[in-house]
């Protein structure tokens, strides 16, 4: 998926940008809602400054793997935990279960977000489309 974002802070590893509701590519992010900053990859190492409209990408696998950790994972880490605090412990009551359930559910979110900062994974800027280059005022005569 492919966007068209404008860099408002630059990061060490990347910059914050903010997409715009309009792009028309998915319609995945609403038009009703705010514009939002995201953090995306600098990995081809372009000189950005703020302001500058740049293109942004997902890759599909990326998206796939972000999806599994984010819904599935956590729900899949549900079932063990719940059934596992049941055969630990033989007189467990009920709400326990669920209680171990949704730790289950909390360490596949965790997971989640240490799994995306050790593979530095993200969307990643392609190429500058506008440069916010310092404009020269001539005074008139």
């Amino acid at each position: 998926m492919i966007e068209k974002a404008t860099v408002r802070e630059l990061l060490t590893d990347g910059a914050l940008v903010e997409c715009a509701r309009d792009c028309g590519s998915c319609r995945a992010c609403g038009h009703k809602k705010p514009d939002r900053l995201i953090k995306v990859l600098n990995r081809k190492a372009l000189s950005l400054r703020p302001g500058d409209v740049v293109e942004i990408c997902i890759s599909s696998p990326q998206a796939l793997s972000a999806a599994f950790l984010v819904l599935i994972l956590p729900l899949l880490l549900f079932v063990p935990f719940y059934y596992g605090a049941g055969w630990l412990f033989a007189e467990i009551r009920e709400p326990y279960r669920v209680l171990a359930g949704f730790l289950g559910l909390a360490l596949g979110l965790l997971s989640n977000l240490l799994w995306k900062r050790l593979l530095k994974q993200g969307p990643d800027i392609l190429r500058i489309l506008a440069t916010n280059a310092p404009q020269t005022l001539h005074p008139h005569s």
